[in-house]
């Protein structure tokens, strides 16, 4: 992916030696942008290439795919413009490295931070045009459909980084803010998350699901509510934590309320960046005594192991765990 994106690069850099010698920085500066990352966009088209049917070897696959790190590159140069970053990677963000090298020569003429900023536009322009013409020269099977998708995709990163400016609140937060935890519950209570694409997340609130697999706000499914107010342990946690949980339930319910609690923890926030999400569902094992199960449990079946429960995201992606649980299949077939 790597040599493709400089091949590239290569050959547009050739087309524009005659413009003037001083493109070299510039165009240096956007070779060594793409020169790193997780790639993980090219991943996925190959992905989905491969799900389609298409041959893995194909070499119009990896200039195709390769477009995508210059879409990804534009839209974070022109987010590091933005939110004023300093850094990018461990190195200086594309405005303040050309504001640096305005500053380092002598007699340069007009403001170093506006001539930072102005390259900074100009040369995620020029990224996603490269990511256009990367496309369009792929060599790929029904390119004009592609390049409606990489339409419509361009759009809403437009789309996406105005509604962020929109929200304020978003640049108060860089990393992660959690509350101290209540030993008592495997919840951790409202928390502050700040995601890959720079959105931050809020919540959430540890309300009863109404259904096992309901994504709405208001899905319901009688059948599952019912076996779950009827499981004895079901009532005996209610009966334990009812005033915790009518905290968690008006939270849900009030807007006002849940961002107070976000506030308690980042006060600068603004009520009105805050915007409801899609409900999430958390599987929590209760046993009958009405205590909530806080380990993994494995329940062995005919012929599988159920995860019936598992404490935490981190946990369930330790390779340690795995092995316990692939060990435990092991023996069931060895035993068979």
């Amino acid at each position: 992916m790597a040599d493709e994106l400089e091949r590239f690069a290569a050959r547009r850099r050739a087309e524009l030696a005659d413009v003037g010698t001083d493109l070299a920085p510039f165009l240096d500066s956007a070779v060594a942008f793409v020169a790193g990352g997780k790639r993980l966009r090219p991943l996925f088209c190959r992905a989905g290439w491969l799900v389609a049917g298409g041959d893995p070897d194909d070499p119009a696959l990896v200039t195709a795919a390769a477009s995508l790190e210059w879409l990804q590159a534009s839209a974070l140069v022109h987010d590091d413009l933005m939110d004023g970053s300093d850094t990018r990677r461990g190195h200086p963000s594309v405005h303040r490295d050309f504001e640096a090298r305005h500053r380092a020569v002598e007699g340069s003429v007009g403001d170093a931070a506006r001539f930072g900023q102005a390259t900074a536009v100009l040369l995620g322009d020029l990224m996603l045009s490269w990511a256009d013409e990367q496309l369009r020269s792929s060599g790929l099977p029904r390119v004009p459909e592609a390049l409606r998708y990489l339409d419509l995709c361009r759009s809403e990163v437009v789309a996406g980084q105005y509604l962020d400016v929109l929200a304020p609140s978003a640049d108060l937060l860089h990393g992660l803010v959690y509350p101290v935890p209540d030993p008592r519950f495997p919840f951790l209570g409202v928390h502050l998350t700040r995601s890959l694409d720079g959105h931050v997340h809020a919540g959430p609130n540890a309300v009863l699901a109404l259904a096992r697999e309901g994504y709405g706000r208001w899905s319901l499914s009688p059948r599952d509510l019912a076996e779950t107010l009827a499981w004895p342990g079901t009532g005996r946690l209610i009966g334990r934590y009812w005033r915790p949980g009518l905290d968690e339930l008006r939270r849900s319910l009030s807007r006002r309320r849940f961002v107070r609690a976000a506030q308690r923890l980042l006060p600068d926030l603004d009520a009105a960046d805050f915007r409801r999400a899609p409900s999430g569902i958390r599987a929590q094992s209760l046993d009958r005594q009405g205590s909530l199960v806080d380990d993994f449990h494995l329940v062995d079946g005919d012929r599988a192991v159920h995860v019936v429960n598992a404490p935490s995201p981190a946990a369930t992606a330790s390779l340690a765990i795995g092995e316990v649980v692939a060990d435990r299949v092991a023996g069931r077939i060895t035993r068979h």
